[in-house]
């Protein structure tokens, strides 16, 4: 056999070996750190996220919406911000821009923060979506950033029926008109309302990533 074609069929053993050794690594990593979800092993997660290994096989987006949703589900606000953060630096497709500011948005609510409120109620305003949620991205932006109080009634109608643990957005953003108002006794009340429903939604989130 000539030396060209010996070397052609070794090249070809090696592609293909590559070709099936890369999926492996790829699902070997992702369980992995899955399981150190599921399991709460946060320190050891952020860790491995950072690690060559996790940044040659898994992408950006994955590794840091990963970080986010740990930091969410720890209640971590320094790696939630953290890794938001380097979301914003990522050319999102669209379908990304709108899960990673959803889920942004719900959290820096909850959060208070304002500078994030601002990100992701403006990203999410250049995507197509139905007029109720339009319509409540312009009820959080008025609230949030503009620091309007006019849309509580409402909010206060909205939560009456509402059994959800997401409720607590709404009870954030209440509270927070409330303290925009000056009503210091309501702004704690819809505020620790908020937070014993943010609790239950992170334990419930938790249940949900350990059945998976």
């Amino acid at each position: 056999m000539k030396t060209t074609v010996i070397i052609f069929v070794i090249l070809t053993i090696i592609m293909l070996a590559m070709q099936v050794y890369k999926p492996l690594q790829i699902k070997k990593i992702s369980n992995n750190l899955i399981m150190l979800v599921t399991k709460k092993k946060y320190d050891e997660l952020y860790e491995s996220l950072e690690s060559e290994k996790v940044k040659k096989y898994i992408p950006d987006f994955n590794r840091f919406y990963l970080g986010m949703n740990a930091g969410i589900l720890q209640n971590n606000n320094e790696k939630a911000t953290q890794y938001f953060d380097l979301l914003l630096n990522c050319n999102l497709k669209e379908a990304e821009n709108k899960t990673v500011f959803m889920r942004g948005l719900q959290y820096f609510v909850a959060m208070a923060d304002k500078k994030r409120c601002k990100i992701c109620c403006e990203e999410l305003q250049k995507l197509e979506m139905d007029s109720d949620t339009k319509k409540y991205l312009d009820k959080i932006y008025d609230v949030m950033v503009l620091d309007k109080v006019d849309s509580l009634n409402e909010l206060l109608d909205e939560i009456k029926d509402d059994n959800s643990p997401e409720v607590f957005a709404n009870e954030f953003l209440i509270s927070t008109i409330y303290k925009n108002l000056g009503n210091e006794d309501k702004e704690k009340q819809y505020q620790k309302l908020a937070q014993d429903h943010l609790n239950s939604f992170i334990e419930l989130s938790s249940k949900t990533a350990n059945q998976q």
